[in-house]
């Protein structure tokens, strides 16, 4: 018999005050499902608000990766090169990396809650090449 098809008649004998061991083990059994099924309940969500997470800081990094990017084509199309040229280079590189670390670890989390369909992820999160400061 399910738990579903016994419920309801557990609740109204409980509010009813009626008083049984066979209630008081359905009702222990009851305690243990429901407390199951919020543990369960609450594994999702904190698997759901992790990914998220996850992908909050990859989102972060490849916005902050494009934002200087930008700012390196504004710098290649002056001539002279400004001086912080190579400072823009090296940090739009390490954004970038700091962007494919994140990637890998969005995988990784991905993988250890059981999902494997992770094909999508580099065109999801599609990491610029690296540049290099030209003369």
């Amino acid at each position: 018999m399910e738990e579903s098809s016994w419920r309801p008649m557990i609740e109204a004998l409980q509010q009813k005050g009626f008083r049984s061991t066979y209630l008081e083990r359905l009702q222990r059994r009851l305690e243990v499902a429901t407390g199951r099924s919020s543990l369960e309940q609450e594994m999702l969500q904190e698997m759901a608000l992790s990914l998220g997470r996850a992908q909050d800081r990859i989102n972060v990094s490849l916005l902050q990766c494009e934002v200087l990017g930008r700012q390196l084509d504004e710098a290649e199309s002056r001539r002279p090169r400004p001086e912080d040229y190579p400072t823009l280079v090296e940090a739009f590189n390490a954004k970038r990396d700091e962007a494919l670390m994140y990637r890998e670890h969005l995988l990784i989390q991905r993988e250890a809650i059981g999902l494997r369909n992770n094909e999508q992820l580099d065109s999801l999160y599609p990491v610029p090449p690296k540049r290099v400061a030209q003369p």
